[in-house]
């Protein structure tokens, strides 16, 4: 009998990516990358967040983030305003395949199901006022950009300071885009 050693090799890689993809998404790796992230993440970041599992996406490529909770502090690397609060079932961030070649983390899309989201609409902070000299921060290697944001059934307290006013809704289903 004439073996199939190709055949072999197929199988036996499908059975170690299926592996790697099933312990990735299971709650023993998002515990391992929590206690990671607390260790090797520098906490001036200024978002603090915690989650329970985490799921792998082929296309778009991308991380889904089970229960997510997140908080923002005044200065953050996001440029998120302040005190802005995520909770949701889920989180998904889809990248663009080629994204990794650039120098930042470029977020195509945000897309937050059954979740609530309290944040405000304030004037970002110009080039001017950001600090210059010779000290290093790590919110200059780190710039996050979103391009797209979803909500899905999540409820949604908007603070308009600028106005006085503040807006609370549920969003069924919105398509936020930087245009």
């Amino acid at each position: 009998m004439r073996k199939h050693p190709i055949l072999i090799f197929l199988a036996v890689l499908a059975l170690l990516v299926g592996s790697a993809v099933a312990y990735i998404q299971s709650a023993a790796f998002a515990t391992q990358v929590k206690r990671i992230m607390a260790k090797y993440v520098p906490k001036n970041l200024g978002i603090t967040s915690d989650f329970s599992n985490l799921s792998i996406q082929v296309f778009p490529p991308g991380v889904g983030i089970v229960n997510p909770r997140i908080e923002v502090a005044d200065r953050n690397a996001a440029n998120l305003p302040p005190g802005t609060k995520i909770e949701a079932e889920r989180m998904e961030l889809s990248f663009r395949p080629l994204q990794i070649l650039s120098g930042r983390v470029s977020i195509h899309q945000v897309k937050i199901v059954n979740g609530k989201v309290r944040t405000s609409l304030v004037a970002s902070p110009s080039e001017s006022r950001r600090r210059r000299g010779v000290g290093f921060s790590w919110q200059d290697l780190f710039e996050i950009q979103a391009e797209r944001v979803d909500l899905e059934n999540t409820a949604v307290d908007l603070d308009l300071p600028t106005l006085k006013s503040r807006a609370r809704f549920n969003a069924r289903s919105v398509e936020i885009e930087k245009v």
